[in-house]
C-alpha cells in the first residue's frame, strides 16, 4: 500500500515488485496493488502540503492529493490504468463530520468498486 506517490511512479512501482517476485519464484496478486489517497476539500493544507514536499522533494502536492470527490475519481482511475486496484480514501483533515465524509464516500467512491 503505497502512498504520495503519483500514477505513473505507482505504474512503476508495480513492475518493481512483480518483478522482484518474479526473481524469488513468487507471485503477489494483481488486487494487490493500492494507495492511500488524501483528499482534500479546501484546498491542500498547508501542513500536508510541506509534509509531502519533505518527504518527496520534487512531487507535485496537486498529484497525489485528490481535490474533492471529482478529484478522487479521476486520480482512482489513472491508478487503475496503472495497475492498482485498492484505495484507501481518506479525508486530507478532519472533515467538518465524519457522517459528511462518509456519505460523501458512499455517493461518490461506491460506484467505483469492482
Amino acid at each position: 500500500l503505497g502512498s504520495v506517490m503519483p500514477p505513473a511512479e505507482a505504474s512503476e512501482a508495480v513492475d518493481i515488485i512483480k518483478g522482484a517476485a518474479a526473481e524469488a519464484g513468487r507471485e503477489v496478486e494483481l488486487d494487490h496493488f493500492g494507495l492511500s489517497l488524501p483528499v482534500a476539500f479546501h484546498g491542500i493544507p498547508e501542513q500536508l502540503r510541506a509534509s509531502i514536499i519533505r518527504r518527496r522533494p520534487g512531487t507535485d502536492p496537486e498529484t497525489v492529493v485528490a481535490s474533492g470527490w471529482d478529484g478522487a475519481r479521476r486520480m482512482i482511475e489513472q491508478y487503475v490504468e496503472a495497475g492498482l486496484s485498492k484505495f484507501v480514501v481518506r479525508p486530507a483533515t478532519p472533515p467538518e463530520s465524519f457522517g459528511w465524509f462518509v456519505d460523501g464516500f458512499v455517493r461518490e467512491m461506491m460506484p467505483l468498486q469492482n
